[in-house]
């Protein structure tokens, strides 16, 4: 999410280093890149080796939700193994924690898709003053 969010407070026509972004975030390049690989993979990102490269959003930050991101690193969104097949629980017909599971899955997807990376972008600018 971190390096989403430093991409998106670039200007559109500047790009920054995997190991930029790493080293601004206290992670290691080799993680960073990994991540990186990821969110390319799922379009959210564009990658360019050598000189002038580096990473770029592949669309404007306000299209992009955190869900998206958040879904390209870690796969689907889910508490429980329950809310995403049911079938794979034994007790799924005779749980009242599951209704609490699908509940508060569905709220903190339904907060994740409607926040905007440009939001998170603009949140971070004025902490960084």
């Amino acid at each position: 999410m971190r390096m989403m969010v430093d991409a998106a407070c670039m200007s559109s026509d500047q790009r920054m280093t995997i190991g930029k972004i790493a080293q601004r975030q206290d992670v290691s390049e080799s993680f960073m890149a990994k991540i990186a690989t990821q969110a390319a993979a799922a379009g959210l990102v564009v990658t360019q080796r050598g000189t002038g490269g580096g990473l770029v959003l592949s669309q404007p930050a306000d299209t992009i939700t955190m869900l998206q991101i958040v879904e390209a690193i870690d796969g689907p969104l889910a508490f429980n193994r329950c809310t995403v097949e049911p079938s794979l629980c034994p007790r799924f017909n005779k749980c009242a924690v599951h209704l609490i599971w699908e509940k508060a899955q569905q709220q903190f997807k339904e907060l994740l898709s409607n926040t905007l990376l440009s939001e998170i972008a603009q949140a971070q600018s004025g902490i960084d003053g």
